[in-house]
């Protein structure tokens, strides 16, 4: 039979044991979440200055629901283009991560979501630099501006994979052309479906998620409240944080 004080000892480990499982498990359930990206990432609003981008919302909600391990956009930048986040990478920057200096290498390692906005700035370059007036109004031809980018958007996500083995998603565009091009509902619907499909083809090819945002922007022009800029105000930021923070609740948080 067991003795008295080593039923004790019996019930005192079998305790111990459940509550480190319980940590255990908690503690897997945690998030380190890296945002990469360009302005919009960066929380750029629409008079120039920084402010609060769907990142940072993200980031409050899994802290609010005590989801969050650690979290950082260090990596983003206004004006980043693809080019600029993949020599990041193979440059190994660095931050202070954790209290620690890291290389943006150990930290996407040690990350189990990340989100990408990028290729917008490689677009609006090859349209502000390539294109004249006439050829702005053919969707074709932006269409095939948008197939130049596309392989340095792949890329760019083949080099954050090569780090960053969990949950990987990338930002779909909004549209932020009627300001600078005047264009048409039709015509841009046209645009953004073709862009829409191509970063969709991408993200089933690479195995990571795309968040398609067009139709939620597009449906509020009260997002965009400077005609002469571009980028959301936090209205228009936390709207983009609603559609990923939908998609983790029904496919990773459940």
């Amino acid at each position: 039979m067991i003795r008295k004080k080593h039923l004790k000892l019996l019930i005192t480990f079998l305790a111990l044991g459940l509550i480190m499982t319980i940590y255990v498990v908690s503690a897997d359930k945690k998030i380190t979440y890296v945002a990469l990206g360009d302005s919009v990432a960066y929380g750029q609003d629409p008079y120039g200055k920084p402010g609060y981008s769907y990142a940072d919302y993200l980031k409050n909600y899994l802290s609010k629901n005590d989801l969050l391990r650690a979290y950082t956009k260090e990596f983003t930048k206004s004006g980043l283009r693809t080019t600029d986040l993949i020599n990041d990478i193979r440059s190994s920057k660095t931050i202070t991560f954790n209290k620690e200096i890291q290389s943006i290498k150990k930290i996407l390692r040690e990350a189990n979501l990340v989100t990408i906005s990028i290729g917008a700035n490689d677009f609006l370059e090859q349209i502000s630099f390539n294109l004249d007036k006439n050829q702005l109004l053919n969707v074709e031809v932006l269409q095939q501006k948008v197939d130049e980018i596309i392989p340095q958007v792949e890329e760019t996500i083949k080099e954050v994979k090569k780090y960053a083995k969990g949950n990987i998603l990338v930002i779909g565009y909004y549209n932020p052309l009627p300001q600078v091009l005047k264009y048409n509902v039709k015509e841009m619907d046209q645009l953004f479906a073709y862009v829409n499909e191509k970063y969709q083809t991408i993200c089933k090819k690479e195995e990571v998620h795309y968040i398609d945002v067009y139709e939620e922007i597009k449906a509020h022009p009260e997002y965009s409240p400077n005609p002469l800029d571009i980028h959301l105000n936090a209205a228009g930021q936390e709207e983009i944080a609603k559609k990923i923070i939908a998609y983790l609740e029904k496919n990773i948080l459940n």
